[in-house]
């Protein structure tokens, strides 16, 4: 069985061991490739922590340019190791380059040498994104013109935090398969004092990250704007509340996990490329029939 490394997401280092260029063998003027395509494993990078601890951001890149994200459960096919960390991992891998979807905290008497590896089946490989902990890994913000990841807020009274270093989870929430129910998250830009760019709006994504089936989710538009979008809504500057509101359906019952994303990628000096600026939450929620 062979198993491609993929190490890093950053431009300035990145080391490949038995890799076959991704785009080599498609033309200028070929066809959109909707399924089929490849997926490969990313390590990101790694955030330093004020306890000696590292956080490690784990990305991936989706070859194919269809609509429907493609399926890999968690098992042997989508695994962590060590396996203590296993099962953060996403099952559901929406189209093209995703940055820092999940991440795992290492302590800090943990060996500079000792890799996180995720590893999942693609195509009929296997490939795997080792973490490094090598200094050029490491992640840092502010960005240039003021841009910090923006604040989540995933209860009306709730904890506001950013970043992706800890994720927010939100109390688990129960359904019916067929019966939506209502998500409400809470958000806003973030500046660094004396910052030289101006506030901006956020964006609110919501995708499934785990589960047996794709849930349905339709994010509620600002009232100007029409028809309510798929998945992703933008809070707007004169917003009252900060509020992004969601209307989710599932078709099968199980255990899902959701992941919501706000970001401020709308400023000059933000954006997933420059590993900035946006934060994840995650939502539990378990489906009855």
């Amino acid at each position: 069985m062979q198993i491609r490394l993929a190490v890093c997401g950053l431009t300035t280092l990145a080391v490949l061991t038995s890799w076959t260029p991704i785009e080599a063998q498609r033309y200028p003027l070929a066809p959109r490739v909707t399924a089929g395509e490849t997926i490969h494993p990313f390590f990101e990078g790694f955030y330093l922590n004020p306890d000696g601890s590292r956080t490690l951001s784990f990305g991936y890149f989706n070859r194919n340019l269809g609509d429907n994200p493609t399926y890999i459960p968690l098992g042997e096919d989508n695994f962590i190791e060590p396996a203590e960390f296993d099962g953060l991992q996403p099952e559901w891998f929406p189209i093209r380059r995703q940055r820092g979807v999940f991440v795992v905290t290492v302590p800090p008497d943990w060996p500079i040498d000792r890799a996180v590896t995720w590893t999942f089946q693609s195509g009929g490989e296997m490939f795997s994104g080792p973490s490094s902990s090598h200094e050029a890994y490491e992640l840092k913000f502010p960005m240039a013109m003021g841009s910090s990841p923006p604040f989540l807020r995933m209860e009306p009274e709730g904890e506001e935090r950013f970043g992706i270093g800890d994720p927010l989870r939100s109390e688990p929430r129960t359904a019916s398969v067929g019966e939506p129910i209502e998500f409400t998250f809470w958000a806003r830009d973030q500046l660094e004092p004396n910052a030289p760019r101006e506030e901006v709006a956020v964006r609110v994504t919501m995708w499934t990250h785990r589960g047996p089936e794709l849930a349905t989710i339709i994010a509620e538009q600002p009232p100007e704007d029409e028809p309510p979008m798929l998945n992703s809504t933008q809070i707007p500057l004169d917003s009252d509340d900060g509020a992004a509101n969601f209307r989710v359906t599932f078709d099968e019952p199980g255990e899902y996990l959701l992941r919501v994303m706000v970001d401020n990628h709308d400023a000059v000096d933000s954006g997933q490329g420059d590993q900035c600026c946006w934060t994840n939450g995650f939502v539990e929620v378990v489906v009855s029939p």
